[in-house]
């Protein structure tokens, strides 16, 4: 990793450590409904992984998957995410929270030759990882549209910026 990268790692880091320690002191908000531990929904991300989603956050600790299979004649694709989630604040109709995703996307592609020859497979593999923040915004009691952002690594090509989206039904 370069320098810049590092420094903005840092950055980022003393960011998060200061926005934990300094709402140590304020009072919480118990209004809102922290008994819905269990969501069902859609998720696109690039480090997330995207498809049907289920997440479970009891308190400040949870988890979110992410799986959508895709398979025609010539050609699969298959998207598996797994995300861990740590809440950082809980209001009334918005949280914030950090994560740290795990994407692992497959595709295999038959590939026919327009010449005589025969047909071949094509197969990419790619494992993402990423940290970031998101923010949850509660449309209703029930529904929760969720917006996330950080920094991701891609298998070949290094580190940047990602964005991810969701939208949970909570039970």
């Amino acid at each position: 990793m370069n320098k810049h990268i590092i420094n903005q790692l840092l950055l980022l880091l003393i960011l998060v450590t200061y926005s934990v320690t300094s709402s140590a002191q304020e009072k919480k908000d118990t209004s809102s409904n922290q008994s819905t531990k269990h969501s069902l929904g859609v998720g696109a991300g690039y480090s997330t992984g995207y498809g049907i989603s289920y997440r479970y956050l009891s308190g400040k600790i949870g988890a979110q998957v992410n799986f959508a299979p895709f398979a025609e004649t010539k050609r699969s694709i298959y998207s598996a995410g797994l995300t861990f989630l740590y809440r950082l604040r809980q209001k009334k109709n918005t949280s914030v929270y950090l994560y740290q995703g795990n994407h692992f996307y497959y595709k295999k592609e038959e590939i026919t030759p327009s010449l005589i020859g025969a047909p071949y497979d094509v197969k990419t593999e790619k494992w993402i990882n990423s940290i970031g923040f998101g923010i949850e915004f509660n449309l209703s009691e029930d529904i929760g549209l969720n917006l996330m952002t950080g920094f991701a690594s891609y298998s070949q090509t290094g580190l940047n910026l990602t964005a991810e989206t969701a939208v949970y039904y909570k039970f």
